[in-house]
C-alpha cells in the first residue's frame, strides 16, 4: 500500500472514531479513552486487512512447503474456524465496536482492490471484491445500529472490555 492510502487509513479511523463517540453516543465531551479504544480497534480491523493482503500468499506457501499441501489447506481451516470464533466472541462482547471494525475491514479491503484498478483491465473479481466490501460495511453499520437498539450504545467502550 502507498503512503496516500496509509494515510487515508488513519483519518478515516480517527473520523469514525470521533464520529462513534460524538454522535452515536450523544456526548458533548471527547474524552481521550473513548477516542484510544476506537483507534486501537479500527487500527487493529485495518491491520489485520492489510496483513491479510499481504502476507496470506506467502503464509500458506511456506506452510505448504513445510506440512505439505493437504495438511496445510487442513490448518487454513482451523485458523478461519479459530478467527471466526473470535470474531463472533468480539461481536458478542462489544457490538458497537464489532461493527466499526467491521466498517474499518470493509474500507480497508476496498482501498487494496481498487490499487490493483486499471483502465482497460478492470476483472470480474475485481467488482466483485468491491461490492463485497460495500456489503462489509453495510454489515458493519447494521451492527452499529443494533447495538444502538439495543442500549450498547450508552455503555463506556472501555468498560466493555471487562
Amino acid at each position: 500500500m502507498s503512503f496516500g492510502q496509509w494515510i487515508f487509513l488513519v483519518v478515516f479511523a480517527l473520523a469514525i472514531s470521533i464520529t462513534n463517540i460524538f454522535f452515536m453516543r450523544n456526548l458533548t465531551a471527547l474524552r481521550v479513552r473513548d477516542l484510544l479504544v476506537g483507534v486501537v480497534i479500527l487500527s487493529s480491523a485495518i491491520l489485520a486487512a492489510v496483513m491479510i493482503f499481504t502476507y496470506s500468499g506467502a503464509a500458506f506457501k511456506a506452510l505448504s512447503d513445510t506440512i505439505g499441501l493437504r495438511d496445510a489447506e487442513c490448518a487454513t481451516a482451523v485458523v478461519v474456524v479459530t478467527i471466526g470464533s473470535a470474531a463472533f466472541w468480539f461481536k458478542r462482547k462489544l457490538p458497537r465496536w464489532y461493527g466499526v471494525a467491521e466498517m474499518a475491514f470493509g474500507v480497508a479491503c476496498a482501498v487494496k482492490v481498487s490499487s490493483g484498478l486499471a483502465p482497460g483491465q478492470v476483472l470480474l473479481d475485481q467488482w466483485t471484491a468491491l461490492l463485497a466490501s460495500a456489503y462489509i460495511v453495510a454489515r458493519g453499520l447494521g451492527s452499529v445500529s443494533e447495538a444502538q437498539v439495543g442500549g450498547g450504545a450508552d455503555q463506556d467502550p472501555a468498560s466493555e472490555l471487562v
